[in-house]
């Protein structure tokens, strides 16, 4: 769940990210404009650092297992490892869960260097050159795409958990009533019961009163 909020943090900065490409992409748009927007964009770059950094209480949710160093520097150098968190979900099945950030913002399994996307867009805002700004648009739409595909895996991967913690609730409500069926008394049935032994249990206190009494006045005499 943490890993899908920082994605959709990191698909929104991506998106304002093309606003600014396509309103800065016509010729009519002049340097200082430009410069202008290249100022946010930087900020934008500055928040997808922060994102690719998303902690969960202390260990950093992209390191791979290096949860306790920062996954990516300033400069969007990654500092984490290619190693997945793997956990056992039910008997013999486990799931990686977590993602590294050198596949999602580095795009190392075939994809676009986020960081660099960014800052080339801003280099190409900043030198007013509006053939690299449009240049910049197809590489943002591939990257947009890029943390939507990692978000989907994200989502089927809670949706899986979530079904096989119902799964576990279903069957312990079934063993329950199992339980209940082989263990638990009915109270009816056991006060009924419990009546019935304590009328023969008086009745066979006083049958033998009465025998003992009359043996001891046979004794007597």
């Amino acid at each position: 769940s943490t890993t899908d909020s920082a994605l959709q943090s990191a698909g929104n900065l991506l998106i304002r990210a093309k606003e600014i490409t396509l309103a800065s992409s016509n010729d009519t748009v002049n340097s200082e404009q430009r410069k202008t927007a290249a100022i946010e964009v930087s900020g934008i770059y500055d928040q997808m650092v922060q994102v690719a950094n998303t902690r969960l209480g202390s260990k950093y949710i992209f390191a791979g297992t290096n949860v306790l160093t920062e996954s990516f520097d300033s400069n969007g150098t990654y500092n984490g490892n290619s190693k997945g968190i793997d956990v056992e979900i039910d008997i013999k099945k486990r799931m990686t869960i977590n993602f590294k950030g050198e596949d999602i913002f580095k795009g190392t399994a075939g994809g676009e260097d986020i960081f660099n996307v960014l800052n080339d867009l801003k280099t190409a805002l900043e030198n007013n050159d509006g053939d690299n700004i449009r240049a910049q648009i197809g590489k943002i739409d591939n990257s947009i795409n890029q943390v939507l595909d990692y978000r989907a895996n994200a989502g089927a991967k809670v949706n899986q958990i979530e079904r096989t913690q119902e799964w576990f609730q279903n069957s312990k409500s079934r063993l329950d009533v199992l339980l209940s069926d082989n263990e638990d008394a009915d109270i009816i049935e056991v006060m009924t019961q419990l009546a019935k032994e304590q009328f023969a249990y008086k009745a066979t206190l006083a049958t033998t009163a009465k025998i003992m009494s009359n043996s001891l006045t046979q004794f007597l005499r």
